[in-house]
């Protein structure tokens, strides 16, 4: 996903899909958190034997602590591989999921979308853009919503005409024709 949200290719509209799903696959793994860690102890077990490392953790002496007069019940302390699964494993996939959360809310993704309309790629489509698909940006900036849409509809029809003079002079300059216009 980090790659493909970095690429030069990928538009916001994209990227914040790609983002969603990946916070989504991140709630998937941690409610399904004992059967994700047995798959990747095994999968860690295999990978050690073919490489020659031991896949064993060394076993760990189990503390105690002292108790009061009156308590009754010992606390329990993990070792080995469940010690690693709850202070290693857990406490990473918590952390991770939460600053996916944070760091991309979900009123930041719905802004980011919204902006995407104002892509190159989007302005080249063919696509009319509604009043109803960008009233979050509108909002943000206090403008009416209706007018920025049209505004933005008539702005595509010179884009797309822009762009395609460019093409056209690109292609005449290269065969020696002069178009007679003057830029």
């Amino acid at each position: 996903v980090s790659k493909a949200v970095q690429g030069i290719s990928i538009d916001m509209a994209s990227a914040t899909e790609l983002i969603k799903d990946c916070i989504h696959q991140f709630d998937i793994i941690r409610r399904n958190a004992d059967l994700t860690w047995k798959t990747i102890c095994s999968e860690s077990k295999s990978f050690a034997t073919a490489h020659g490392i031991s896949p064993d953790f060394d076993f760990e002496r189990r503390r105690t602590k002292k108790k009061m007069f009156d308590e009754r019940c010992s606390d329990e302390c993990s070792v080995g591989i469940n010690k690693m699964k709850n202070e290693c494993f857990l406490i990473g996939l918590d952390e991770v999921n939460q600053q996916m959360k944070s760091r991309f809310e979900q009123q930041n993704l719905v802004f980011l979308k919204e902006l995407s309309l104002f892509t190159p790629k989007t302005l080249l489509s063919n696509r009319c853009v509604k009043a109803s698909e960008i009233e979050t940006v509108c909002n943000q900036y206090s403008v009416n919503a209706e007018d920025v849409a049209n505004e933005l509809n008539e702005f595509k029809k010179a884009y797309t005409l822009l762009k395609n003079d460019e093409k056209m002079e690109n292609l005449s300059a290269g065969s020696g024709y002069d178009s007679g216009m003057e830029i």
